[in-house]
């Protein structure tokens, strides 16, 4: 779904979203960065950096602008941000020009589009807990074995997407905690079991 919102295009709504940005590859220490981009027609939008230290020419030659962001946050509350910053980002397309430099089209800022820019940055830098969730990986959070109480042998697929699900909820709700890898930690229980039962 595009928004428009004056000279600028907001190019999805996020708040379905438990944590839209967010991406932690296998074998990897942190998420991936998270960024609000913003072309050079004015279309907007969120998203992981999948390359963690790489950059696009456009961003690069700053044809595209970026705003980091945290990996964390949720879609509501993304959803939230890009709606307040929505002014700031409209002064900073009006002011930001493509010019050739002699070897590249390049990017620049007007004195106003740089003040803007640099008022999102503030924007996002005062983003409290409330906007974000801890991450957690399930296997971790079940340190203590409690979710094994939960599952048997013979709970089917669809009572672990049951259970996953109502796991999900209460760790968002009271701890503000997003687990990653339930579905696949309760079915690795499960198939574990059955392993036991075959081999007994």
């Amino acid at each position: 779904m595009t928004m428009d919102n004056g000279a600028i295009s907001v190019q999805s709504s996020y708040s379905d979203d438990i944590l839209p940005v967010h991406r932690h590859y296998k074998g990897q220490f942190e998420a991936q960065p998270a960024r609000i981009y913003m072309d050079e027609e004015g279309r907007v939008w969120a998203s992981y950096k999948a390359e963690s230290d790489t950059s696009t020419m456009d961003e690069h030659h700053g044809r595209t602008l970026t705003w980091e962001i945290p990996h964390n946050i949720t879609g509501p509350s993304l959803d939230n941000l890009i709606q307040r910053i929505s002014p700031l980002l409209n002064r900073v397309y009006l002011g930001h020009s493509i010019e050739w430099d002699g070897s590249n089209l390049v990017g620049d800022l007007s004195d106003d589009a740089l003040a803007a820019s640099e008022a999102i940055e503030a924007e996002v830098s005062v983003l409290g807990e409330g906007d974000t969730l801890d991450v957690c990986s399930a296997e971790d959070w079940d340190s203590a074995g409690v979710l094994r109480d939960d599952v048997t042998a013979e709970t089917t697929d669809e009572e672990i997407a049951t259970l996953a699900a109502a796991e999900q909820q209460s760790a968002i709700e009271d701890r503000r905690v997003y687990l990653t890898g339930i579905g696949d930690y309760l079915t690795t229980l499960r198939d574990g079991m059955r392993d036991t039962e075959v081999a007994a």
